[in-house]
């Protein structure tokens, strides 16, 4: 439970756009790709896991004075910063060693994402206006998952 707290495992709901293409191409989908398609995944969920605690380990003060974020298992201390750096780079090297597996494209997109959320998090939440421009996104895709209809 801890672990899946961590991973924010729930986040991944998101990676599966991952899948839109295969299944809007299906009949003519090859269908021999779907193993890879998991894989990419699996290698896309495990590389935001990874960014979800580096930044929680880059926010770590402000989440434990945050009503709800000071419940995070690094804020709440369950999980010590040098376990979450562990954690998150055992994720990195699983995730990188699956995408070795899959294509070129796919490693430069699975690179240019862990680049631009590490960017997140350790430069651009402080320009105010990218920073709820963002973070207005993140809501509304949340919002979205929750009530379909929207």
């Amino acid at each position: 439970m801890l672990l899946l707290r961590i991973l924010r495992a729930y986040q991944w709901v998101k990676n599966l756009l991952l899948f839109v293409p295969f299944i809007l191409a299906y009949p003519e989908s090859d269908v021999s790709h779907l193993w890879e398609l998991c894989l990419a995944f699996v290698a896309f969920s495990f590389c935001a896991s990874a960014n979800y605690i580096v930044n929680d380990i880059s926010d770590i003060e402000s989440d434990r004075r945050h009503p709800l974020k000071k419940t995070r298992p690094l804020a709440a201390g369950e999980i010590s910063i040098k376990q979450g750096i562990g954690i998150a780079s055992v994720l990195l090297l699983i995730s990188f060693s699956i995408a070795y597996f899959l294509t070129t494209e796919f490693q430069i997109i699975l690179g240019i994402y862990l680049l631009l959320t590490i960017a997140y998090s350790f430069r651009f939440k402080s320009i105010v206006l990218l920073d709820v421009i963002v973070l207005g996104l993140e809501r509304r895709s949340r919002r979205s998952e929750r009530c379909p209809q929207l």
